[in-house]
């Protein structure tokens, strides 16, 4: 393993310098703008550095005793570099950020830097804030701004590089509102964007146009292009949106449907241009021009420019998104080095390869592709050829299928940690499915391909669009059939992010043993399986065991639930429950980090009033009124007990009467009521001295019970 490690020295080097990066994105989301991490890492590496100058004064023999200490002077002084690297990228304590000026008039000028993406109301992109203007005077500025127009005539014009005035005043991302909420503000962070802008008609104007990269202006353009020759072979719409996606890399046409049969189904991968992709042409165009390493030095160099030059170009046809520019350094090292040295170490050029995205932008380590594909990559490199030998078959076709099923079973074997602990699901059929997705994909993106270069060649371009048609139909209709096979994945799993590295931890230790075959080793992974196992447990226990009452924020929506054994009562509005995508952005986290299996609606198991629902729970009870209130307050002989009141629905409520006819702890105010509503129950609830909780105004109300 030592010598192993000794022909990978880039691995030496990255590991410090992502550790750097890791710690100046943990200080950046701990600690804001505070310069502390930095001033003390400073001094600490200007000391290594000093160290490893006077280390090289000392004698030869001094040197070999001290040896272990310079190997920690170097670490210090790549960590430093890595720290640096991402403090320089982040912007906002720049002191000319846009966001520091303090008497801005609200107007902005900006650059619009990516094509903007379709929504059924808005336009979203993300723009460079060039200028700002304070005091009516221009002061020229930096940091990026997300932007959502709402969706005209004029905003569906706005391109890449139209230079825009903008009469706005930017805003912060909220933070979740809601347990388990996806972190759209920390997601945004990553990528040095922490503020938005709603825009109407009258709140911006078009400067002028052309302000763009030149290389991206072109590529953005001929994307466009190859997109409508796509759509001239290909209406129906899921099948256009599959193939733009495929070949192109574009998601705008993805509709949640087909997101989710393919997710389902353990193919999503091919709805990215990635590793995958590039990697099936790197292969494919080695193996055509191959027969050029026979012929000398001089083209072998020639064979490596032009696969290098491919792959490239077939970057800029994708759109040079982040997947795939990931792929396309990775190959391109490892080509150059097939041609540098005839025995490459591919560990060594993958860390090569991490090193060069990471210099360039270190904030790239935060985004999950990056890690999948990484990850992936090593699973199929390491662990393919080691499960592909297990199983010995002579048959041609069977054993291209077991070769297949092997890279299947090893990049999920790499991955599925990640995707459990991101997407909180397994898909059970994936190596069925990946028999078909697999070469299918390869031939779909060589059709495709050939059909874009072609598309001017008379019946050549009818045959290649039919066929290209016909491919995608059958992977459509194979991939939506999958999913409608029951258990064909497992839904609902969440894991803690120690959860997944205690995973990771065993895969590896169970891959230290598969090489030192060390009874020591074997040990440690069976401990590993066992406090894995505990710690399942104790979640499943406490799921079991915790009750809670949620009344979630959701924009002008009814959303209580009480959680507990495994199951969640809710009331909610109709439609919320029918809107998959506001139910996983909000509330289904949560209820999958708390093992609910059941959910079932509130009313069946509450007490029914004419002015809402009681419900008891652990030894609590829980009113909600959403409906008027006031014409049977006198009805009640007795007043009703209850430690929670939910104010739904911009119920008609004096709280005056509620008082008179309910004895409660604590009053929740639902963001299913109007403003102006609840303003007027808190002025009675400071004047009546009453405890309460606006979710509106501070996010979900949670409570164990």
């Amino acid at each position: 393993m030592r010598g192993r490690f000794s022909e990978m020295p880039m691995f030496k080097i990255v590991l410090p310098i992502l550790v750097g990066v890791g710690a100046a994105i943990a200080a950046e989301v701990f600690l804001k703008d505070s310069f502390l991490p930095l001033l003390v890492l400073s001094a600490v590496s200007v000391t290594a550095f000093v160290y490893l100058f006077v280390f090289r004064k000392l004698s030869v023999q001094r040197q070999f005793a001290l040896r272990p200490t310079e190997g920690v002077a170097i670490s210090v002084v790549l960590i430093a570099i890595g720290y640096a690297l991402t403090w320089l990228n982040a912007t906002t304590h720049y002191t000319n950020h846009f966001s520091k000026i303090q008497k801005a008039d609200g107007f902005y000028v900006a650059v619009i830097r990516q094509p903007l993406l379709e929504k059924e109301n808005i336009l979203t992109t993300t723009a460079e804030v060039e200028q700002v203007y304070s005091e009516g005077k221009a002061i020229n500025t930096q940091g990026q701004i997300l932007l959502n127009f709402l969706r005209d005539s004029n905003s569906e014009q706005l391109q890449y590089g139209d230079r825009v005035v903008l009469q706005t005043k930017p805003e912060e991302f909220d933070a979740p509102q809601n347990p388990g909420e996806f972190d759209f503000k920390l997601y945004q962070s990553f990528h040095r964007i922490y503020h938005r802008a709603f825009l109407k008609p009258d709140d911006w104007k078009v400067l002028s146009s052309g302000n763009g990269n030149w290389l991206f202006e072109n590529v953005y353009a001929l994307r466009q292009q190859f997109l409508e020759i796509i759509r001239t072979y290909i209406t129906d719409k899921n099948d256009f949106a599959v193939a733009s996606a495929m070949l192109l890399g574009y998601r705008d046409f993805m509709t949640d449907e087909v997101v989710q049969a393919y997710a389902s189904s353990g193919a999503l991968h091919v709805l990215c241009v990635s590793g995958l992709h590039v990697g099936i042409i790197f292969l494919i165009m080695n193996s055509l021009l191959g027969w050029l390493d026979k012929h000398g030095t001089k083209w072998r160099i020639i064979k490596a420019v032009f696969i290098i030059l491919f792959i490239w170009f077939y970057a800029c046809l994708s759109g040079l998104s982040p997947s795939v520019m990931r792929a396309a350094t990775m190959f391109s090292m490892i080509q150059t080095g097939k041609v540098l040295y005839r025995h490459v170490n591919i560990y060594n050029v993958i860390a090569a390869s991490i090193l060069v995205l990471a210099v360039f932008n270190p904030y790239i380590v935060t985004e999950i592709g990056f890690r999948l594909s990484y990850l992936a990559v090593f699973g199929i490199i390491y662990l393919q050829p080691k499960i592909y030998t297990l199983l010995v078959v002579k048959n041609k076709i069977l054993n291209k299928a077991w070769e297949i099923t092997a890279v299947s079973i090893a990049a999920q074997i790499a991955t599925f940690p990640i995707g459990l602990y991101y997407f909180h699901q397994f898909p059970n059929l994936f190596f069925v499915s990946n028999l078909l997705v697999i070469p299918l994909s390869g031939f779909i993106m060589y059709v495709g391909v050939a059909l874009i270069a072609l598309h001017a060649v008379p019946i050549a371009n009818i045959v290649l669009g039919k066929a290209l048609a016909g491919m995608i139909w059958v992977l459509n209709q194979s991939i939506f059939l999958a999913d409608k096979i029951p258990y064909s994945r497992t839904e609902g799993i969440s894991i803690a992010m120690w959860e997944m590295l205690m995973i990771y931890m065993v895969i590896a230790l169970g891959c230290v043993y598969t090489e030192t075959k060390r009874p020591k080793v074997a040990l440690a992974t069976l401990a590993g399986v066992l406090l894995l196992a505990v710690m399942f447990s104790y979640d499943w226990y406490t799921d079991k065991t915790s009750r809670q009452l949620v009344v979630y924020k959701v924009k002008n929506k009814k959303a209580i639930a009480l959680l507990h054994n495994g199951q969640v009562l809710h009331d909610f509005d109709e439609a919320l429950l029918s809107n998959k995508s506001s139910m996983l952005f909000h509330v289904r986290h949560h209820w999958w980090s708390l093992g609910v299996k059941n959910e079932k609606n509130i009313s069946a198991f509450a007490q029914k009033l004419p002015f809402g629902k009681l419900i008891s729970c652990g030894g609590y009870k829980v009113l909600i009124v959403d409906s008027t209130l006031e014409k049977y307050s006198h009805d009640f002989e007795n007043k009703l007990q209850a430690d929670y009141v939910v104010l739904s629905q911009n119920t008609k409520v004096y709280l005056e009467n509620l008082c008179k006819a309910i004895d409660f702890k604590q009053l929740i105010f639902d963001s299913s009521n109007r403003e102006w509503r609840v303003s007027y129950w808190k002025k009675d609830c400071e004047k009546l001295k009453l405890d309460y909780w606006d979710v509106n105004e501070k996010g979900a109300f949670v409570v164990s019970l």
